[in-house]
C-alpha cells in the first residue's frame, strides 16, 4: 500500500455546523478510507460509522452496499445542508451516504459518456435513449449500460 493516498476533501454544513468529510481513493479510483473531522466532541458516533464502513471496504463490502446503509438514517443532526445537490440530509450519515453515492455514479456516468460518446458530456446533463437522466439511474443499471457498450466495442472490432 502506498505511503500516500489520494483523496476528495469536502467541507458540508448541516444545520449551521460545519463538516470535512475525507475520502481516500485507491490508484484504481475505488474508495479506499473515510473520515470525518467536526468540532463537536459529542459525536464521535458519525466517526466510529465512518470506521467501520472504511473497515467493510477493506473487506470487500461494495461501497454503493454502504451507502445504502448510511442513507435514510435519522439520528442526530439533521437538516438544510449547503449543497444543492443534496439540499435536505437526515443526519449526518444520511448526508455522507448520499453524497458518496453520487460520487460513485458521477464516476460512472463519465466513463459511461466517453465510450459513447466523442465528445466531453456534462454527466450532470447526460440522457439515455430514453431521455432520462443517467444521474438519476442507480450504480447498477449504470454498470449493465457499460458492459453493453464494452460487449459492442468488442462487437465491432471483431468484425473489422
Amino acid at each position: 500500500m502506498n505511503s500516500e493516498i489520494r483523496g476528495i476533501n469536502h467541507k458540508f454544513t448541516i444545520g449551521g455546523l460545519d463538516f470535512y468529510l475525507v475520502i481516500g481513493v485507491d490508484d484504481a479510483g475505488g474508495i479506499c478510507h473515510l473520515s470525518l473531522h467536526h468540532n463537536r466532541e459529542d459525536d464521535k458516533i458519525y466517526s466510529i460509522l465512518l470506521d467501520l464502513a472504511t473497515a467493510a471496504i477493506g473487506y470487500g463490502m461494495p461501497v454503493e452496499a454502504i451507502c445504502g446503509e448510511l442513507m435514510y438514517h435519522e439520528f442526530g443532526l439533521g437538516g438544510p445542508t449547503n449543497n444543492p445537490r443534496i439540499p435536505m440530509a437526515r443526519s449526518v450519515p444520511d448526508y455522507i451516504g448520499r453524497y458518496i453515492e453520487q460520487l460513485v455514479k458521477l464516476q460512472l456516468v463519465e466513463r459511461l459518456c466517453s465510450m459513447q460518446f466523442s465528445t466531453k458530456l456534462d454527466p450532470w446533463a447526460a440522457v439515455d435513449a430514453d431521455g432520462v437522466l443517467l444521474m438519476d439511474l442507480p450504480p447498477s443499471t449504470l454498470r449493465q449500460m457499460i458492459g453493453r457498450c464494452l460487449r459492442a466495442t468488442k462487437r465491432d472490432r471483431n468484425k473489422q
